[in-house]
């Protein structure tokens, strides 16, 4: 019962991190500025193409 609960704790804590937002951090703009404005992964793959 432990580990079920801590596999889905962690579940939720890496879902919870912006992983669109900090790709487009890495390349140096501001994703909230391009395309769409939303931080997912279509607007991400859209504004860098498929390979990051």
């Amino acid at each position: 019962m432990l580990n079920l609960f801590l596999l889905f704790f962690f579940g939720y804590l890496l879902g919870s991190i912006p992983s669109g937002y900090l790709i487009s951090k890495r390349k140096g703009v501001d994703i909230r500025k391009v395309g769409s404005g939303n931080i997912g992964g279509t607007n991400v793959s859209r504004a860098f193409g498929l390979k990051w």
